[in-house]
């Protein structure tokens, strides 16, 4: 019952679509129900701060969508799940939700940069050529995007490393990096691969989020 308030307060409160805070609802039971119970947590603080970056960016009207299909989420979280059960399979829960944590951070990162640069700025620049390009563009970053989803994941490293169980700077430091990292894969592959046809939304995220 916690838990369907909790998430339900974040849809009421942010505007999240419905059908990705069922998703995320789903997926933080989930990783309660294999897991030690912090990265249970991670999951809700994920939703949480992608929620307000949701927000925030609906008060400008402008919001990538894409970001909040259920699928989109299911293949992007798909690394942290396998994470989460192969961390006890071999006799690391700890080290495996360590992990999970660094792919939801990519996630956090991706998402939030998304909506805050479409929603604040008004020209982007694609990764691999510094080309101008209209924010929303596959595979463009914006200094506001980009600065909204290193502070986004800034947070979420910082509340995934104090409810941890390893040393606080080594497991921000982990989360922190392989979420950006992640976020900057996400742009590249989005600007080469995408673009092309070969590769849909939901495989980049996949893809962006098992590198990290």
């Amino acid at each position: 019952p916690l838990i369907a308030v909790f998430f339900v307060t974040i849809y009421l409160r942010t505007r999240m679509p419905k059908p990705a805070v069922a998703t995320f609802a789903l997926l933080a039971i989930c990783a309660y129900l294999v897991s030690p119970g912090y990265t249970f947590f991670n999951f809700v603080t994920a939703a949480l701060v992608i929620g307000i970056g949701k927000y925030v960016s609906r008060r400008e009207g402008k919001t990538d969508l894409d970001k909040y299909k259920p699928q989109n989420f299911l293949y992007a979280i798909m690394p942290s799940l396998i994470a989460l059960g192969a961390g006890p399979f071999f006799g690391q829960p700890q080290t495996g939700a360590l992990l999970a944590a660094s792919g939801l951070a990519v996630i956090v990162s991706d998402t939030v940069a998304a909506d805050i640069g479409i929603a604040y700025s008004k020209k982007a620049f694609l990764v691999t050529s510094g080309r101008s390009v209209t924010p929303g563009t596959d595979g463009a970053v914006s200094v506001i995007g980009t600065f909204a989803g290193i502070m986004a994941t800034a947070v979420f490293a910082v509340i995934a490393a104090t409810i941890g169980v390893y040393a606080f700077t080594y497991e921000f430091l982990i989360i922190f990096l392989t979420g950006n990292l992640g976020n900057l894969v996400d742009s590249y592959l989005g600007a080469t691969i995408q673009v092309r046809g070969f590769f849909n939304n939901e495989q980049v995220n996949f893809v962006s989020s098992t590198i990290a």
